[in-house]
């Protein structure tokens, strides 16, 4: 095999009579550098089986390996909130049973469950362009209006943070490739938790470099995102320290950690959360990063989904304090988000799971071709309009930069 590293690249033939599939690149257990996306470690499941019943139920009646996702808009249910905007037209909450489980870790590869795995060739292809068009869903002006109204609602002290996002909108052509998307997307921008998912409804292809929570044992931990800097070769150290003593990045990046340790503390043992890396800056292909890496310990190993659930939508996409800041984003936002800032994850028969943040996430409907990439940031008192706005165009770009738009 000329490139071992592409092996995953097989599931595209090989996966062809399952109707859900998963792949999750570099999702290796934390370690000391729990963002290193150079590994090529991957965990792949498919299947056809949806579960009609609570995620928590099945899996305690029948231990097993699923799949599935979380849409932003099942905060409505979560924490009994109502919404203006029309919903997805695909499922807010599904999960899948695999039928078939292949993980590459340390170079071994192994199937959990199903058919052997066949090492091959994907043959040459080469990811078109001109199958993808993207446009702002929004122009400058209207984002910056709402950012003003948010930072109006933040004097009046409504809330401190707020996550503002809005999306890309286009289509792809008939002869689209969903899976060479992903392969070029993974090669110019490999992330820690990217993500290739297939359902019946729409294909999500993503570099996310975020993860919202995982579980080994009785041990969860979260790694929420706060404050981002534009990379340059020429002065690439001093943003670094830049935004390492940024007040606002800073701040925004507290309120976070904070609200993501209460969310933790409902389900753990009383002073068992730990935030471990604070304000750490990582460094990406285009971006640095300031992640936080928090820890806890359940009070009963059983109540990790119940905490998957209760958490969501995770701090670092809504703000603080949370349920306001929802009522608010739904006032200003013109788009729902549907898959964008939710969860793709995974749940394996001993319990321990595995769950990203969608973002920097092309998402394409299957029927209607219609495409779909969102960004946002968090805004405090202290952000500046038009930095937030050329912020969300950096975030956009790896996706913007495989697309035919006119992004002038």
């Amino acid at each position: 095999m000329k490139n071992p590293e592409k092996d995953w690249l097989g599931f595209e033939i090989q996966a062809q009579d399952f109707a859900y599939q998963s792949l999750f690149l570099s999702s290796s257990p934390l370690s000391s550098q729990p963002l290193d996306y150079h590994t090529q470690d991957w965990l792949f499941l498919a299947g056809n089986e949806i579960v009609q019943k609570p995620i928590h139920q099945a899996h305690l009646q029948e231990p097993d390996w699923y799949f599935g996702h979380l849409c932003y808009e099942l905060k409505n249910d979560i924490h009994q909130l109502s919404s203006q905007k029309p919903t997805p037209n695909y499922p807010l909450q599904q999960w899948i049973k695999a039928e078939w489980v292949v993980q590459k870790k340390n170079g071994v590869i192994k199937v959990w469950k199903g058919k052997d795995f066949q090492r091959m060739e994907a043959g040459p292809r080469k990811y078109q362009r001109n199958t993808l068009e993207l446009r702002p869903g929004i122009d400058q002006p209207t984002y910056l209006k709402n950012i003003t109204k948010v930072k109006e609602y933040i004097r009046k002290g409504a809330c401190y943070e707020l996550n503002y996002c809005f999306p890309f909108l286009g289509k792809v052509q008939p002869d689209f490739q969903p899976w060479a998307f992903f392969e070029t997307l993974a090669n110019q921008s490999p992330m820690p938790f990217s993500n290739f998912y297939q359902t019946p409804e729409f294909w999500a292809m993503g570099a996310s470099p975020e993860r919202y929570l995982k579980k080994i044992g009785d041990n969860v931990i979260s790694q929420p995102i706060k404050g981002t800097r534009r990379r340059c070769e020429i002065n690439d150290q001093e943003l670094i320290e830049d935004l390492k003593s940024s007040e606002k990045e800073n701040a925004e990046h507290v309120m976070i950690v904070d609200l993501m340790r209460n969310d933790l503390a409902k389900f753990c043992v009383t002073g068992s959360i730990k935030v471990h890396q604070l304000k750490e800056v990582f460094t990406f292909p285009r971006v640095h990063q300031m992640i936080s890496t928090i820890e806890g310990t359940l009070t009963n190993p059983e109540n990790g989904l119940k905490l998957l659930i209760d958490a969501f939508p995770m701090g670092s996409m809504t703000g603080a304090p949370k349920r306001r800041v929802m009522e608010i984003i739904d006032e200003l936002e013109i788009y729902p988000r549907g898959l964008y800032s939710g969860s793709i994850g995974y749940l394996q028969p001993n319990g321990d799971f595995d769950f990203n943040v969608v973002i920097r996430t092309l998402l394409v409907e299957r029927t209607t071709l219609k495409a779909s990439t969102s960004v946002g940031g968090a805004i405090t008192f202290l952000s500046d309009p038009i930095e937030e706005y050329e912020e969300c165009w950096i975030k956009a770009t790896p996706i913007l930069n495989l697309s035919n738009s006119e992004l002038n």
